[in-house]
């Protein structure tokens, strides 16, 4: 069994890996976050326009979860260092490009309407049907031939296989979701398959069953498509922005899914117990309890 993992995909376009940023690591996160306060700060000393423009300009190409989540905190985060290097926050400019027609393809269209609709009013600039072709370290280039002035650049356009399986022959297939429940059900399945081969019986086919997709933009708004329910919310916090104000916490930034996070850790502890003690077992313990009620019943009321 074969478990490499996998890599950003950057499709053969010309300066991506080169002059972008990928976010795949808690070191690329500090990477990132390290070059945006450096180049905002330089931004704030810089008098020709031009250049204080392309600084304090970010582009986040790809409009998954990881890109538009990213787009979400760069949107929060922009007051904050507007405040921080003494620079007009309405200067800094926020861009998510996406090739596709469509954003967050994962949720309900109905979700990700809304999720669009809240960005595009708080600033962020939707490039749809916009793929890039070329990346320099002072710009990027779009089908369309439109030029954009950026010195950052931040890559959440694809994953693929880790490129050292090149060198196996291996068959390759269509990838799975880049989640907690796409991880386990596969791991899952893998072990099924593994006994299978050992006591050769028959093999289990996978078959993903997800609960459902969320996504943060920033702290104070997101959206759920969650076992056929709908939702989209704002109670959440960070730095004190919210109408609970600082009387929770200062960094309580996912208030909003706590009810979302406790039904499905719910869910995953009854379906723990069941395969844990067997789903059988808690009918029967729930028909002695139910047995014991009624025996107490009729001896109390000596029916």
């Amino acid at each position: 069994m074969i478990g490499m993992g996998s890599e950003p995909a950057f499709f053969g376009i010309p300066g991506v890996e080169e002059n972008g940023f990928t976010l795949w690591s808690l070191e690329d996160a500090l990477k990132i976050k390290l070059h945006i306060k450096d180049i905002v700060k330089e931004a704030s000393f810089e008098r020709n326009k031009e250049k204080r423009k392309r600084m304090l300009t970010f582009v986040v190409a790809g409009s998954g979860f990881t890109g538009i989540e990213m787009a979400g905190e760069l949107l929060e985060w922009k007051t904050t260092l507007a405040r921080e290097y003494r620079v007009d926050k309405n200067e800094i400019r926020l861009l998510v490009v996406e090739a596709m027609s469509t954003i967050l393809n994962m949720l309900d269209r109905k979700q990700a309407d809304k999720a669009e609709k809240y960005m595009v009013k708080h600033g962020i600039e939707l490039l749809k049907d916009s793929p890039i072709t070329e990346v320099t370290n002072k710009s990027i280039k779009l089908k369309n031939a439109t030029v954009i002035p950026t010195e950052t650049l931040i890559w959440t356009c694809g994953i693929q296989a880790n490129q050292d399986l090149n060198e196996l022959e291996v068959e390759t297939g269509q990838g799975n979701p880049q989640i907690v429940e796409a991880a386990e059900q596969t791991g899952t399945t893998a072990a099924k398959n593994i006994i299978a081969s050992i006591e050769n019986t028959q093999k289990v086919e996978f078959k993903p069953n997800y609960h459902g997709f969320m996504v943060s933009i920033g702290g104070k708004y997101g959206v759920a498509s969650l076992m056929g329910m709908k939702l989209s919310g704002f109670f959440a916090m960070k730095e004190r922005r919210c109408i609970m104000r600082g009387h929770l916490s200062s960094k309580g930034n996912r208030l909003w899914s706590v009810p979302l996070r406790l039904y499905i850790g719910c869910l995953w502890v009854v379906e723990g117990l069941k395969k844990l003690v067997g789903e059988g077992t808690w009918d029967s313990a729930f028909a002695a309890i139910r047995m014991v009620i009624r025996c107490n019943y009729f001896s109390f009321t000596g029916s």
